[in-house]
């Protein structure tokens, strides 16, 4: 019992000498002009519609959506049910590549390459669903933002490899 009202008393005096050391390192006036003094207030940070419009720079995405909800939701819907099969089998080609590249590196060793795939088929298998579901989730939910019914919610977009 002494032991453990030793050990609660220790506690309690670095939780309360954590709590104060804050309010004297005020009172000493050390200022550090790299710390800010109010932590809540963060700087100024310069917005880009106060930059000047250039040409090349793609146009700013809205924060909503300007499709209505019903409309959105019934496009994700949709998406998500019949693209999730397009994602599975892109999610499969791309682990069954990603496993060869893995195991071989740049090969263009027809031998080798045959043999890493069928090395490589049965990991795409187990892990092709898993992102092809979490895929075709993300595609339709985007897609259904900016063009619903479009070939991005139905995951038909070209892919980026």
């Amino acid at each position: 019992m002494k032991n453990r009202l030793q050990k609660l008393s220790l506690l309690s005096a670095i939780a309360l000498s954590c709590l104060t050391s804050p309010i004297r390192a005020q009172e000493t006036g050390d200022e550090n002009p790299t710390k800010l003094k109010d932590p809540i207030q963060a700087p100024e940070i310069k917005k880009r519609n106060d930059a000047p419009i250039d040409k090349d720079l793609p146009p700013l995405k809205s924060e909503h959506s300007e499709v209505k909800l019903p409309v959105r939701m019934a496009s994700f819907t949709t998406g998500f049910i019949l693209g999730t099969p397009v994602s599975i089998v892109r999610a499969f080609g791309r682990q069954t590549k990603a496993g060869s590249k893995d195991l071989i590196g740049e090969s263009k060793n027809p031998v080798l390459l045959a043999t890493t795939y069928l090395f490589s088929l049965p990991f795409a298998f187990a892990g092709a669903p898993f992102e092809g579901v979490g895929m075709s989730a993300i595609n339709s939910w985007n897609g259904s933002g900016e063009e619903p019914f479009g070939k991005e919610a139905f995951s038909l977009q070209p892919s980026e490899e």
